[in-house]
């Protein structure tokens, strides 16, 4: 396992693991890809500016409950958030997979509305 050394006051002497600082990267892309400064972060997600600040700053370590909140506004998935940021696991960007998912609901939703049509429905 990747570990970091941690030099601040509080963690000290302590270790970021490869987790954590795929939590820090990935974090920072998702509120700057929503254009958000930590301040909106932590206000949408009733969360002090500080506690975010620290999370960015690999001071501290959300917990679960803290996560959900920061992923609701920012409207991603939570595996996003932990995916290694220098060599993805993912196949396709997210746009790409956007655009495939709006494609194959337009599709769907028109071949629901031909069939109702054919069946007078």
């Amino acid at each position: 396992m990747w570990k970091y050394i941690i030099c601040t006051d509080d963690y000290e002497g302590e270790y970021m693991t490869k987790i954590q600082e795929s939590l820090i990267v990935n974090l920072k892309r998702a509120r700057a890809r929503r254009g958000l400064s930590q301040m909106k972060l932590a206000d949408f997600a009733g969360l002090s500016l500080g506690f975010v600040g620290d999370i960015e700053s690999g001071k501290k370590v959300p917990s679960l409950r803290s996560l959900e909140k920061m992923i609701q506004v920012l409207q991603i998935e939570p595996y996003e958030l932990f995916i290694d940021p220098v060599n993805p696991a993912q196949p396709f960007p997210r746009r790409r997979m956007y655009k495939i998912r709006q494609d194959l609901l337009k599709s769907m939703e028109e071949t629901i509305h031909f069939v109702f049509e054919q069946n007078n429905i």
